[in-house]
């Protein structure tokens, strides 16, 4: 299977090259357009999606202040990003997982925007930080959401949305944080994106066994920062993207990404690329024709999507 999985990748991968590689002057767009940002916050995640129909989603935050650290991804990068975007209102805020480098930025972001919803996986985990956050959001009256694999949130008309992890029943011991992450798929048209917090092997092994016909995916946030602990051969033999982007930070005490996981992206021939060497990531859809931006370095690249 691994070995047909991949002849089948390639011969996708090959035919669609002069697409994704392709740099151009213009491209004609079918609006309305899908935007979703990668946000370079350091050693964290934080994805901003705005839909076709405008509908604002916020996945994760970054880093907040800490006893060990003042440094606030969310007061620093997230917020003045949000507004360098026009954007007075946030429809979601999705926290993956209650991990500092995740739900920190949150909290500024929060208080500084008027929020409809919250969404969470609903870990009852021991964080002082996790703790404030909810607290805001019970006083501001921040509508409050828990996520299970399976659910199809109606959260805009143009664009799927699945949630493929945690499970009904989350998982116990070890890396609970992060095997609970939630993990969302993002589809418009022939387009798709697949947000994947934190997630580790178990929650890898349990969503290629339930959702695994559904894992095709053009744009792969890659798991923990490209952690050994995640991406697994098996996991990228269903998910096999075009594009993987790693959040990280640059020089990074844990040695983000690790080579193994690099060189099972490079060996899948997808594009790779970081938000400590490219900044923040930009895409833009119609559900065909996509543009990879990188406004920190002004460079823009074009692609066409598949079926």
């Amino acid at each position: 299977m691994k070995s047909f999985k991949r002849i089948i990748f390639f011969a996708v991968f090959i035919f669609f090259i002069p697409f994704v590689s392709a740099k151009s002057k213009s491209v004609n767009y079918k609006k309305p357009l899908l935007k979703v940002s990668f946000i370079d916050v350091g050693q964290g995640d934080s994805e901003l999606i705005i839909t076709p129909r405008g509908t604002v989603i916020l996945i994760d935050g970054g880093p907040g202040r800490s006893e060990w650290s003042n440094w606030d991804a969310g007061e620093k990068v997230v917020v003045p990003y949000l507004k360098s975007k026009g954007i007075k209102k946030i429809d979601y805020i999705v926290m993956s997982h209650a991990h500092l480098d995740h739900c920190g930025g949150l909290i500024p972001v929060v208080k500084k925007f008027k929020v409809k919803n919250f969404v969470d996986p609903g870990l009852d985990y021991p964080s002082y930080i996790y703790e404030e956050l909810l607290d805001i959001i019970s006083r501001k009256k921040i509508n409050y959401i828990e996520v299970r694999a399976g659910d199809r949130p109606k959260w805009d008309k143009d664009c799927g949305i699945l949630i493929l992890n945690p499970p009904k029943k989350l998982f116990k011991g070890g890396s609970e944080a992060n095997e609970n992450s939630i993990v969302l798929k993002l589809t418009y048209k022939k387009i798709s994106f697949l947000f994947t917090g934190d997630a580790e092997r178990r929650a890898e092994r349990f969503i290629t066994k339930k959702f695994k016909k559904q894992l095709l995916s053009t744009v792969l946030k890659v798991a923990h920062h490209g952690s050994q602990t995640s991406s697994s051969q098996t996991f990228l033999d269903w998910t096999m993207p075009i594009i993987s982007i790693i959040e990280v930070g640059a020089h990074n005490r844990w040695g983000h990404p690790h080579k193994v996981v690099l060189k099972r992206l490079k060996d899948y021939g997808c594009r790779v690329l970081r938000t400590d060497k490219d900044g923040t990531i930009e895409i833009i859809t119609d559900g065909i024709n996509y543009e990879v931006k990188f406004p920190d370095k002004e460079d823009v690249n074009y692609g066409e999507g598949y079926e």
